[in-house]
């Protein structure tokens, strides 16, 4: 069941109804059940009631409940990224990676020889005479 559209407030009613089921399902009084998670009476009703409590209220009538499993699927360990397997051996570090990438961009004069070769002012282009008498 899933309860992604769900309110905070309709979250909370639900999770103390469920904590009260609980309660109820093991045949625990209200005051029992507070004082075996040492808080009081009437922080327990307001948990069951309206679902308002703090973290630390909710794990410890979890825990007096038995119930701490319920939070395994939120507390399990990410798994290892690539760079931390590497570091602790799990990865074999002469794997070589592939790299993904665009294709380089060509120009339709790429590698070309230039139209005309730049000459500055004071010398001749190749393969033309000197016009001056210095040769």
């Amino acid at each position: 069941m899933t309860h992604q559209s769900d309110t905070d407030e309709q979250l909370l009613r639900e999770l103390g109804k469920r904590v009260r089921d609980e309660r109820i399902r093991r045949k625990i009084t209200q005051a029992q059940l507070a004082t075996s998670a040492s808080i009081s009476p009437a922080t327990l009703s307001r948990l069951e009631n309206t679902g308002d409590s703090s973290l630390n209220t909710l794990i410890r009538v979890l825990r007096s409940l038995r119930r701490l499993d319920v939070l395994d699927e939120f507390l399990t360990a990410p798994e290892v990224s690539p760079v931390q397997a590497l570091r602790s051996g799990q990865l074999a570090p002469d794997t070589q990676r592939l790299r993904v990438g665009r294709p380089r961009k060509t120009t339709a004069n790429a590698g070309a020889e230039p139209a005309t070769t730049f000459v500055w002012g004071d010398e001749q282009p190749p393969g033309q005479p000197t016009t001056s008498g210095d040769t």
